[in-house]
């Protein structure tokens, strides 16, 4: 019993198989490191990134102008604070209040393309892995199975002992294609929707710059005299 339980581990399987089985299984296994490594990262980012936003964007609940909170964003270091501090150079350089609003939101849409980008990085990867790695199970399946029908006719025997080989090699290369390709999936269904959220977060973020900007302006155009003083 002991010598049984010792020839179906995983390790014994491994070494039986064809290299073409463990070819699979080989690349199976580094896509599966490649993929814990990048939601970890993604995942320590993205709450780092979460509390940042957090913290930066209480301040709108309070009654500070632009001009106010670009300078609180200074202590700030995520997509929001960014995205505003590359509005407001550009509101440095209009001088017409129209003007003003509409260049402060091309720049800041320019840069929140840049920062959704980045936000986005590693996820196609993801992505591939969880298409791929499926695939892969389903052809080290096939090829074991072929190995498997080859040794029977070059044994001339169906006994289990000629076939086991390719049949466990096809079972293998199925589960670890599975063990790889579920984490993946769960990460990538887990960053894409924590990447939305940002989306929404910063698109909100720069209608209500926008919104303040107007209001601002109809008031008593305190951007355009700031612009004024610092030049």
């Amino acid at each position: 019993m002991l010598g049984i339980l010792i020839k179906t581990t995983l390790g014994s399987t491994f070494i039986s198989s064809g290299w073409i089985g463990r070819i699979v299984v080989i690349i199976l296994f580094l896509l599966s490191i490649w993929s814990w490594a990048v939601f970890i990262f993604k995942y320590r980012l993205y709450k780092r990134t979460e509390k940042d936003e957090k913290d930066f964007l209480d301040i709108l609940n309070e009654k500070l102008t632009v001009k106010q909170i670009h300078d609180i964003s200074k202590e700030f270091n995520g997509p929001t604070a960014r995205i505003l501090h590359k509005g407001w150079i550009a509101a440095q350089q209009s001088s017409e209040s129209e003007t003003i609003i509409i260049n402060t939101k091309s720049a800041m849409k320019r840069r929140e393309a840049e920062e959704i980008s980045e936000l986005e990085s590693h996820l196609p990867f993801l992505a591939t892995i969880v298409t791929v790695s499926p695939f892969l199970g389903l052809f080290g399946t096939v090829w074991g199975i072929m190995r498997a029908f080859i040794d029977i006719k070059t044994y001339g025997s169906a006994h289990i002992m000629v076939i086991a080989p390719g049949i466990a090699e096809s079972l293998i290369t199925t589960a670890i294609g599975l063990c790889v390709a579920i984490p993946a999936v769960i990460f990538y269904n887990y960053l894409a929707t924590k990447t939305r959220r940002f989306v929404d977060c910063i698109d909100n973020f720069i209608l209500e710059i926008e919104e303040r900007m107007r209001r601002e302006i109809s008031e008593s155009s305190p951007i355009i005299s700031s612009n004024s003083n610092n030049k």
